[in-house]
C-alpha cells in the first residue's frame, strides 16, 4: 500500500501545519505536537522529522538526510541511527510514523499505513549516559533533558560515587564536570584509560579553559563545553559518543 502524504491544515500559509494521527508539525514555528501536548527536539531532530514528513511516501536516503540536516560534517550510519531512535523515543505515542527501510534509509508513513518494523532499539540496555557533577540542580538538569530524549541516564555526585558502581561491564557514554571536589574529571579520564575502559567522554566546565580543553581533547574526549552548555550541544555531543560506545561493543560470538 503506498503511504499518503499527512494532511495539511487549512492555514493561510500551505503547508505550515503536518498531521498525521496524534502527531502535528507546525514548520514555520518549528514546533511538534503529539496529542497536542508539545514535545521537546532540538534543532537537527526538528530537521530531521520535517524532512522526513515532507517526503512521505518515499524512502530518504542517508546521503539526502546528510545533505540537508548535517550538511557541513559527516554523520555516520551509527550516529545516524542513534538520532533516530532519539526521535522515535521522543515522539512518544506518535513514534511509528518514523519507519526503518532496511538498506535504502527511512520513511515516514501516518497511521493507519502498513509501514516496515522500526529500528527502535539500536542503543542496547546496557548503554548508559552516566552523568557525573557535583552540583545537584546541574544532575537534575541534566537527567530531565536526557531522559526526555530517550536516554537512560545515571548520576553521580563525585568521582567516588561513579567508581564505586564502575564495572568492567559499565556501557555508554560519560558527561564529566571538570572541576570535583577530591580526584577531578582528568584524573577519572585518566584512570579509565589505564583501566582500559572505554567510555566515551563529553566534558563540561564552568569556566572556558583552553589548555585542560586541549588535554581533555588529546586524550580523547568527544566534546567540551562550557556551562551553561546549550541543551542542543549537549545532546549532539551525547548522541556522537554513545555512537562510537556503539562501535566499540564487542560482538556476540556467532
Amino acid at each position: 500500500m503506498t503511504p499518503v502524504p499527512p494532511s495539511r491544515a487549512d492555514r493561510s500559509s500551505p503547508g505550515e501545519v503536518l498531521r498525521a494521527g496524534p502527531l502535528e508539525i507546525h514548520a514555520t514555528a518549528r514546533q511538534a505536537f503529539v496529542n497536542g501536548t508539545r514535545i521537546t527536539l532540538g534543532s537537527r531532530a526538528f530537521d530531521l522529522l520535517l524532512m522526513l514528513a515532507e517526503a512521505a511516501g518515499r524512502v530518504v536516503s542517508h546521503d539526502e538526510i546528510q545533505a540537508r540536516v548535517w550538511p557541513n560534517r559527516h554523520v555516520s550510519e551509527t550516529n545516524l541511527r542513534v538520532q533516530v531512535s532519539t526521535l522515535r523515543r521522543a515522539l512518544g505515542e506518535a513514534r511509528h510514523v518514523v519507519s526503518t527501510v532496511p538498506d535504502r534509509g527511512y520513511a515516514f508513513t501516518p497511521f493507519g499505513q502498513h509501514a516496515p518494523e522500526p529500528d527502535d532499539a539500536p542503543v542496547p540496555g546496557d548503554h548508559v549516559v552516566h552523568v557525573v557533577d557535583d552540583e545537584a540542580d546541574m544532575r537534575d538538569a541534566l537527567e530531565g533533558l536526557l531522559m526526555a530524549s530517550g536516554w537512560r541516564v545515571r548520576t553521580y555526585g563525585s568521582v567516588g560515587a561513579f567508581q564505586e558502581a564502575l564495572t568492567a561491564q559499565t556501557a555508554g557514554c560519560l558527561i564529566l564536570d571538570v572541576s570535583l571536589p577530591g580526584e577531578n574529571g582528568l584524573e577519572l579520564q585518566r584512570r579509565l584509560l589505564a583501566l582500559g575502559l572505554s567510555l566515551p567522554i563529553v566534558f563540561l566546565s564552568g569556566r572556558s579553559n583552553i589548555p585542560i580543553a586541549v588535554e581533555a581533547m588529546k586524550a580523547g574526549a568527544i566534546e567540551f563545553l562550557t556551562k551553561p552548555a546549550a541543551g542542543e550541544d549537549i545532546l549532539a555531543a551525547v548522541a556522537r559518543a554513545m555512537a562510537l560506545a556503539l562501535s566499540e561493543r564487542p560482538q556476540s560470538p556467532a
